[in-house]
């Protein structure tokens, strides 16, 4: 069964290779278009929201960030590593997050970049909607409201 821990300082630090490494086609762009360096983001990414590991079979597969902005929970990202993807821990972290922020929240929003169409499809197939294009970014936002 997966599982979700607070991340530690390594693995913050890890993390966040992670990230650069599956962005890397178009994370560049989008933080010059933000007017961000690099070490800003990386800044952004220790000190907003939370950031947590999800393990599997006693391995870290990857993490999620989330923001609580009032009653909206934002997820900046899921990223798992390689060898976790298309095994349902994508599915898993979403429906563990509305459970666990469904009396915090209203909705759970997310952008997710058009070239990720895995990602597009996972978040349809779980009931999101395209509530804002950001052609700008290439990212589209989507929403889902959680019950109360």
């Amino acid at each position: 069964m997966p599982e979700a821990l607070p991340a530690t300082d390594q693995e913050y630090a890890d993390h966040f290779k992670l990230m650069e490494e599956q962005t890397q086609s178009y994370l560049p762009e989008v933080l010059e278009l933000m007017d961000l360096s690099p070490q800003a983001y990386a800044e952004l990414f220790r000190a907003r929201g939370e950031v947590y590991t999800v393990r599997e079979a006693d391995q870290a597969a990857g993490f999620y960030w989330i923001e609580l902005r009032g009653r909206e929970l934002h997820l900046h990202g899921i990223i798992l590593k390689p060898d976790f993807q298309g095994h349902g821990l994508g599915s898993w972290i979403l429906n563990k997050l509305e459970r666990d922020y469904s009396e915090q929240a209203d909705c759970i929003e997310l952008g997710v970049h058009n070239s990720n169409e895995g990602a597009y499809r996972l978040y349809k197939r779980l009931g999101y909607q395209v509530v804002e294009e950001r052609p700008e970014l290439d990212f589209l936002i989507m929403r889902k409201a959680l019950p109360n």
